[in-house]
């Protein structure tokens, strides 16, 4: 299959140039400085954008001379300086209510783009889509980093492609995707403003699925485009949080979206099984321990703040989940916001998720909880049957891919840079977002 090819179809190539024309890129900024070099010279390079007054860096409160270093090296870049981190997802909607333009690419710092990944977007997005997102490669660009997105039911997003090579050949046309990675994603600002912007509350991480979510329960039309590619550092700006924290705002978060975007049917079953398997990774000593925490909230459901499907207020996991700090009143609000877009159905939605039964973390001890609670509260009549359990171990496979990923970490950037592949290795198997 090849690319969508603009020659073909000059009104869809005039189309996609207004669109560049009416772009502007936002980056978020927190303590990059080492990242804004290589991320702004691509972009300066790329082709079809509107100049460097196209650009414009978000600063969330730095303190590494950023903003210092922006005025001096490229003076004609617009800047935002908060004075403080406002988080991935405040920061970014900030951003755009400050910025007046009718397209909006979010980049990461810490992506570097190839010539011409933002024409490949305009064209995606001229073509009909309401947002499209880019294909991120490793830094040395041999690896997928993320090529659409999936998700379990349990909320927790899925990077399709992590690890693989990239594939030889031309690439496929823009592809129907659940979300689009928040590191290089190109909405319409109107749509992006009216549907809430990223969650505030999420501050940091699958702010992104949420929002590919919310706009796929809204009838708005999302696409992967693999022909905009794009190398990221993975987690190089998300790094810098403490591993505590970045666990708890993936636990938190994922069970957010979960009760934000189900309806109502399905989340009376799917939000017990999520709190359930959430409450076995805090605090289940063996299987034995987690099957009798998914048995126990399977036990009782009874009606929370504003309705909500919840265990009972005696189940014995609500001690492990209080580090999440979950607020159900202020969740129920949200829920109904969310609730009040639908144009589509879950029938709809839900195939899209791609990988609902994906066990978080990737360990036999994490399945055999899911697969407890896919029985106990019976959801399979929504997701569809649950695949072979006996299928290959995949220990080898993973494992000589991260070998493959840290040597290209040590390649490209030292140590420091295996360092925080490591990092965020062990994040993604506390959260599985990758």
């Amino acid at each position: 299959m090849m690319t969508q090819d603009a020659s073909a179809d000059p009104a869809l190539e005039r189309r996609a140039a207004a669109l560049l024309d009416q772009m502007a890129v936002v980056i978020l900024n927190h303590n990059g400085r080492a990242h804004l070099g290589p991320c702004l010279e691509a972009l300066l390079a790329a082709d079809g954008l509107a100049g460097p007054e196209a650009i414009v860096v978000a600063d969330n409160g730095s303190r590494d001379g950023s903003l210092d270093w922006l005025a001096d090296r490229h003076p004609r870049l617009r800047r935002i300086a908060f004075r403080s981190n406002l988080g991935f997802a405040a920061g970014n909607n900030a951003a755009a209510e400050w910025v007046d333009a009718p397209w909006l690419l979010f980049l990461n710092n810490d992506t570097r783009v190839r010539p011409d990944a933002p024409r490949q977007l305009a064209l995606a997005a001229a073509g009909g889509a309401d947002a499209v997102g880019a294909r991120l490669l490793s830094w040395d660009g041999s690896r997928l980093d993320f090529d659409g997105g999936a998700a379990s039911f349990t909320g927790h997003g899925h990077a399709l492609g992590y690890g693989r090579p990239v594939p030889a050949g031309p690439p496929p046309p823009p592809q129907p995707s659940l979300f689009c990675s928040g590191a290089a994603l190109l909405v319409r600002r109107e749509t992006f403003l009216a549907l809430g912007g990223f969650a505030p509350d999420y501050f940091a991480y699958y702010e992104d699925l949420d929002l590919g979510w919310r706009m796929q329960l809204a009838g708005l039309t999302l696409r992967q485009v693999p022909a905009a590619r794009v190398e990221h550092r993975h987690h190089g700006s998300a790094g810098q949080l403490p591993s505590g924290r970045a666990a708890r705002l993936y636990e938190r978060n994922a069970l957010a979206t979960v009760l934000r975007n189900y309806d109502t049917p399905n989340l009376a079953r799917v939000l017990p099984a999520a709190l359930a398997l959430a409450a076995c990774r805090a605090g289940a000593a063996d299987r034995a321990a987690a099957q009798g925490l998914i048995d126990a909230a399977a036990s009782g459901i009874e009606d929370g703040p504003g309705g909500l499907p919840l265990p009972r207020a005696d189940w014995r996991g609500w001690p492990m989940l209080a580090d999440l700090a979950l607020d159900f009143a202020a969740l129920a609000r949200g829920r109904e916001a969310v609730q009040a877009l639908r144009a589509r159905s879950d029938a709809e939605i839900l195939p899209l998720l791609g990988r609902p039964y994906a066990a978080v973390p990737a360990s036999r001890a994490a399945e055999a909880a899911l697969r407890r609670a896919v029985a106990r509260f019976e959801l399979e009549p929504i997701f569809g049957p649950l695949p072979d359990a006996d299928r290959p171990a995949q220990g080898p496979r993973e494992a000589g891919r991260l070998v493959r990923r840290a040597a290209g970490a040590l390649r490209q950037g030292g140590a420091r840079w295996l360092v925080e592949e490591a990092r965020g290795y062990l994040r993604w198997r506390r959260g599985s977002h990758g």
